[in-house]
């Protein structure tokens, strides 16, 4: 009797597990029923969070430098070896793998396993020989100052400011002005060159937003981005973002292209935390330089992300895409600092075909935080609560050089539809020499004042520097010059050397050093 009552309340209890547990799998099935932005996003964040723990471990080793890999760049007698990554001197170094990035100028990151601290690795790598140079895979990170805040008024200042935030009426891009010029300007691809592509390099983006799917470029039956040298997205094939930078950075671009005339690759180089590696970077690089290789038309590059250290490894990498006639659109950076005195890198690089942007406000003021520069920094363009696409396929407001950068990246794209011909170095020559002027920006940046989109494609407006019959070696001063000095004039250029021969491409090189 006793052991049946026992039995009767054992079954009771089982019965309440049971139905505890069933309740349960119900709950968590529900919640995940809505995935943010589909299958693909589920399985990307589950590959990223897989791998965020030990990303971050390997981070909080040693904050200045990566703690697992380092670059170098391997002597041409080396990379006629048989078997190189199983040369004697790197197997008692600890180097356990090789990638090498072929079109980024045979930048290697060699994956080490050594109880050794990074700097003695990279001194053991440097004596053995075999290398040119070897540094530290730096750590780098996205750029926006601040997360997204659901607002409604005014929502797009930064296109058309009409004043009603507290802000200066027209202190704005000129948006509505630009694709009304832009219309009218007669639309060409010489030798049916495809329409320009814009690369996001950044953290990937929402791929099923509605701002965005109508603007992606996409392989042949498949979505791109099938490559990395970071730890969390090597493992991926998907470019889905699960931190929501690149996707703010996305909206911004895709906000310009209202006529559909170009179209943007994200290339999800930076982990879930907003940070990543040089090599990482080094491996979208590369990805690109392959793909126009293969005929994609990568006309502009976004690099909304920084940090403190010049890694002689990404300013070659980047040189080698600025050859490639691309231009490249760096962030100046969020800590209030002269990057004249403190260097942010990419930005402070010295690449002729890179435009360096800092961030401004509704009021036509720098932002608090934004970084400056009188001659490292090019010009300003709306970056403090911006409008943009969000995560979930939501909108919201952000703020950060990152966005201000991505309208620049737009109207570079714009510029390169409207005006084929021109060069990397013309349409950076363009863009500068067509800002709105204000005096408060005269000692901060180098063009003294804020992207005007309208005027790029104003054809008197825009007296750009013809700068593709200029020596390279002092191209970019002779573009500085231009954007201080127009006064609604054509620039005088009888004093300059007008060689038919220069080559505008070729880039200012710095020595090669380890910091």
């Amino acid at each position: 009797m006793y052991l049946s009552k026992v039995s009767k309340q054992y079954v009771v209890v089982v019965v309440l597990l049971l139905l505890a547990i069933f309740s349960s799998v119900i709950y968590v099935n529900k919640n995940v029923s809505a995935p943010l932005v589909g299958e693909i996003v589920d399985q990307a964040i589950k590959k990223d969070a897989a791998k965020y723990e030990v990303l971050v471990e390997a981070l909080n080793e040693d904050q200045s430098v990566g703690a697992r890999k380092v670059l170098v760049k391997f002597t041409d007698e080396a990379l006629q070896l048989e078997r190189l990554d199983q040369h004697p001197a790197l197997l008692d170094i600890g180097v356990t793998s090789i990638e090498t990035f072929t079109y980024a100028g045979n930048v290697s990151a060699l994956a080490v396993n050594s109880p050794q601290s990074i700097k003695q690795v990279i001194d053991a790598i440097e004596g053995s020989g075999l290398v040119e140079y070897a540094e530290s895979d730096y750590v780098i990170s996205a750029e926006s100052s601040n997360a997204p805040q659901i607002k409604s008024d005014n929502l797009s200042w930064g296109l058309h400011n009409v004043g009603v935030t507290g802000g200066i009426v027209d202190a704005d891009i000129d948006a509505p002005e630009a694709w009304e010029a832009f219309a009218k300007l007669p639309k060409s691809h010489p030798n049916n060159t495809p329409r320009p592509v814009v690369a996001i390099i950044d953290t990937g983006i929402d791929l099923a937003h509605p701002a965005l799917t109508p603007h992606l470029w996409y392989y042949p039956n498949a979505i791109p981005n099938s490559f990395s040298a970071s730890a969390c997205v090597n493992d991926s094939t998907s470019p889905a973002d699960v931190n929501g930078h690149g996707t703010r950075v996305a909206g911004v671009i895709a906000s310009l292209n209202v006529h559909n005339e170009f179209k943007l690759l994200p290339i999800k180089a930076l982990c879930a935390d907003g940070r990543g590696y040089h090599s990482d970077i080094i491996a979208a690089i590369d990805h690109l330089l392959t793909l126009k290789q293969q005929g994609v038309n990568i006309s502009v590059a976004n690099l909304s992300f920084g940090g403190s250290d010049n890694g002689v490894s990404l300013l070659s990498a980047l040189q080698r895409l600025a050859k490639q006639n691309v231009v490249i659109v760096a962030s100046a950076g969020n800590n209030s600092q002269s990057n004249d005195e403190t260097p942010h890198y990419p930005s402070n690089y010295p690449i002729s075909q890179m435009i360096v942007v800092a961030a401004s406000d509704h009021s036509d003021q720098l932002a608090s935080t934004t970084n400056y520069g009188i001659s490292t920094v090019d010009l300003a363009a709306p970056g403090v609560d911006i409008y943009t696409a969000q995560l979930n396929g939501v909108y919201g407001k952000s703020s950060g050089t990152s966005l201000s950068t991505a309208y620049i990246s737009g109207a570079a794209a714009m510029a390169q539809i409207a005006f084929p011909s021109l060069s990397a170095i013309n349409i950076k020559s363009r863009i500068m020499t067509s800002v709105d002027k204000r005096n408060q920006f005269s000692n901060k940046v180098v063009a003294r004042g804020r992207l005007n989109a309208h005027n790029i494609f104003d054809l008197y407006a825009a007296n750009q520097l013809p700068v593709d019959q200029i020596s390279s070696v002092d191209g970019e001063q002779r573009i500085r010059n231009a954007a201080r000095d127009r006064s609604g004039e054509r620039p005088d250029i009888s004093e300059f050397n007008r060689s038919k021969t220069a080559n505008v491409l070729e880039l200012d090189i710095v020595p090669n050093q380890i910091m």
